[in-house]
C-alpha cells in the first residue's frame, strides 16, 4: 500500500498526512487505490500499470464512471505502448551486456543470463547493478508520456524527479489517443498480414475495412480486398480468421486447397454445385492465413469454364 508521504497534497491545499486510505484494488496488470480528504471530501485515486503510475482527483466526490473510462481508454494502451518500447530496449542492451561480461570474464559468449557458465549469485548481483542503471537512465532521458485529453473537471498528477507535479490538462488537449485495445491486437495482426501479402505477390493492392458480421465490432472490422482475379472478404471470428474468396473472372479450381484444409483440419465451406466461383475458409494463424490466401491467388481457372 501507498504510503502518505507518497502521494501529493489535496488539491483543496489539505496536507498529505490527512489522507485517509479506503479501497485497493490489485491485479496482474495494474493497482489502484483510493484516498478520501478529511478536509474536502474529495478522492484521490491512485493508479500504477505498466511501471508507471499517475494520481487524479476529481473536482469533488468519487470519479465518476466517464473519468474512469478515460482511464482505461487512453491512459492503460498509452502506457503499453511505452512498456513494449522499454522491454525492447531492456532486451537488446542485456545481451550486449551479457556478450561484454562473457568477454571480460574470459567466458563463452552468451546472450542470456541464465547460460553463462559462472557462479550463479555473482552473474544477477552484477545484472541486477546493470538493470538498475538501466532502469533508472531510461527515466531521466524519457519522462513519462502526457496523458492525451485529460477531462474537464479531473486534477491530474504525473510523478518527476522532483516530486507529484500536476499535468497541464491544455497541453493534452489534441494529442493522440491510442486505438482501443481490442483495435490495437485487431490492427497488430492484420496490417502485417497485407504487408507481406504484398511483398509476395509484388502487387500493392489497397483494402477497405468493412463490417463484422458476426459480432458487429467496431474495433474488429473485417477488409474487402482484390488481388488479380481474386476478390477476398477477410476477418475475425472469436478465435480464428475468416477467408472468404470469389473469382472475379471465372471459377477456379480448389483440389490443392481442399486438400491443404483437410490436411490442417481447418473448417472449409464450398457450394454445392460444380460452379466452384467462391468459397470460406477459418484458420487460426497469419502464417496459415497467408498460406491459404497465397493458395486461393495461384488458383489456376477451371478448364473450359476461363472467360
Amino acid at each position: 500500500m501507498m504510503l502518505n508521504d507518497d502521494l501529493p497534497n489535496c488539491v483543496c491545499g489539505n496536507a498529505k498526512e490527512n489522507l485517509v486510505p479506503q479501497t485497493r484494488n490489485v491485479k496482474p496488470t495494474f493497482m489502484e487505490e483510493t484516498w478520501a480528504c478529511k478536509e474536502c471530501g474529495r478522492f484521490l485515486l491512485y493508479v500504477s500499470a505498466e511501471g508507471l503510475d499517475l494520481v487524479v482527483s476529481p473536482e469533488e466526490g468519487e470519479p465518476t464512471e466517464a473519468q474512469r473510462s478515460w482511464l482505461n481508454r487512453t491512459v492503460y494502451p498509452s502506457w503499453r505502448e511505452v512498456t513494449k518500447g522499454r522491454e525492447e530496449a531492456f532486451d537488446h542492451e542485456s545481451q550486449l551486456w551479457c556478450i561484454e561480461y562473457c568477454k571480460k570474464h574470459g567466458l563463452a559468449p552468451k546472450t542470456r543470463v541464465e547460460e553463462i557458465e559462472k557462479d550463479h549469485q555473482e552473474v544477477h548481483e552484477a545484472f541486477r547493478e546493470f538493470y538498475e542503471g538501466f532502469q533508472k537512465s531510461w527515466r531521466a532521458e524519457r519522462p513519462e508520456p502526457l496523458p492525451p485529453n485529460i477531462p474537464e473537471g479531473l486534477h491530474v498528477f504525473g510523478r518527476t524527479v522532483e516530486g507529484w507535479k500536476e499535468i497541464d490538462r491544455e497541453k493534452t488537449i489534441g494529442l493522440d489517443e491510442p486505438p482501443p485495445p481490442g483495435r490495437h491486437d485487431h490492427d497488430e495482426f492484420f496490417v502485417p498480414l497485407f504487408h507481406t501479402l504484398r511483398e509476395r505477390t509484388g502487387k500493392h493492392f489497397e483494402y477497405e475495412e468493412c463490417e463484422n458480421h458476426y459480432n458487429h465490432d467496431p474495433d474488429r472490422p473485417f477488409y474487402n480486398f482484390q488481388i488479380l482475379d481474386k476478390i477476398f472478404n477477410i476477418g475475425p471470428r472469436d478465435r480464428t480468421v475468416v477467408i472468404r474468396a470469389f473469382g472475379s473472372k471465372s471459377p477456379f479450381d480448389t483440389t490443392y486447397i481442399e486438400e491443404l484444409a483437410k490436411k490442417d483440419a481447418a473448417e472449409l465451406e464450398l457450394p454445392n454445385n460444380s460452379n466452384f466461383n467462391w468459397l470460406q475458409i477459418e484458420t487460426l494463424s497469419k502464417e496459415k492465413a497467408i498460406q491459404y490466401i497465397m493458395c486461393i491467388i495461384r488458383a489456376q481457372p477451371l478448364v473450359g469454364e476461363a472467360a
